[in-house]
């Protein structure tokens, strides 16, 4: 076989494999897309257990949106026009809560933090608190069309800075 034959042979070789591939990659992303989304939910199609967990924590709550997104049942609710999201697995137990805060309700380190991003918008600011006692602070800051989520720890400590997509 001509030097230029085995070129062209395996030019067409990785040039299959390559589409191959790609293909593979998009129906596999098509097969499993169904399942990375949220889905909004009747409080009929909520199981028993999680409702009752839910009136136990929250009994005078009303919830104005239920959702199932990555195993987790979310509670949506509002208390003094703040938004507050609850999570919970489908045997009832409960993993966090996300309460919507202001700026001033944040740690000093984490407030000043975000005020320092001066040309950045600050969007959403969260408290997060889990079943084993802990808090957390997430924060939304946009410049254009940038989007990144900041975490803090309890103390108000930068933990990460991820963009989001």
């Amino acid at each position: 076989m001509k030097k230029t034959d085995k070129k062209k042979l395996s030019l067409r070789i990785a040039l299959f494999t390559a589409s191959t591939i790609g293909l593979l990659s998009f129906v596999l992303y098509i097969l499993c897309y169904p399942y990375q989304e949220e889905y909004e939910l009747s409080e009929e199609e909520v199981p028993a257990t999680v409702l009752r967990s839910f009136n136990k924590l929250f009994p005078d709550q009303k919830v104005t949106e239920w959702e199932y997104e990555n195993d987790f049942y979310e509670a949506e609710f509002f208390q003094n026009n703040l938004e507050i999201e609850a999570y919970f697995l489908i045997n009832g137990t409960w993993v966090k809560t996300s309460y919507e805060i202001l700026l001033e309700q944040l740690p000093a380190a984490a407030a000043d933090y975000l005020t320092a991003q001066k040309k950045c918008k600050v969007k959403d600011i969260t408290m997060i608190k889990t079943q084993d006692n802990q808090v957390s602070y997430e924060a939304e800051l946009a410049k254009g069309f940038l989007e990144w989520e900041c975490v803090f720890d309890q103390k108000g400590k930068l933990i990460s800075r991820e963009r989001r997509l």
